[in-house]
């Protein structure tokens, strides 16, 4: 299996688990939201993904030559995309769903913990 098709599974696979672990969240919203919150995900993964491979391959690489110190500035580089393309997702989810997403889950987190 090819890595590419490998990540293509992995993010449907993610997709399904969250719609079946929230299924209470998604019978409150309209098919327009639930739609919107979709398109978000895959437009901010793919961005997300975008700027972790071409910014990381592009900037990062020619510019630091040692292998210790380009994994941390990689590792970090990861988190800092990931958490802003996180917080980019809950603020536009949340304008979607007039606030029913980040509340909701946050919620059924916590009674589930």
């Amino acid at each position: 299996m090819t890595q590419s098709l490998f990540i293509i599974l992995l993010f449907i696979a993610y997709i399904i688990y969250v719609a079946f672990k929230y299924k209470k969240t998604w019978k409150k919203l309209s098919i327009t939201q639930i739609a919107g919150v979709f398109v978000t995900f895959a437009a901010i993964a793919g961005i997300a993904g975008i700027v972790l491979f071409y910014g990381i391959n592009h900037f990062v690489e020619p510019v630091v030559s040692g292998y210790i110190l380009s994994f941390i500035i990689k590792f970090f580089a990861i988190i800092v995309i990931i958490t802003i393309a996180g917080l980019a997702f809950a603020s536009i989810a949340s304008k979607i769903t007039n606030g029913i997403i980040p509340n909701e889950w946050r919620d059924q987190n916590v009674r589930q913990k």
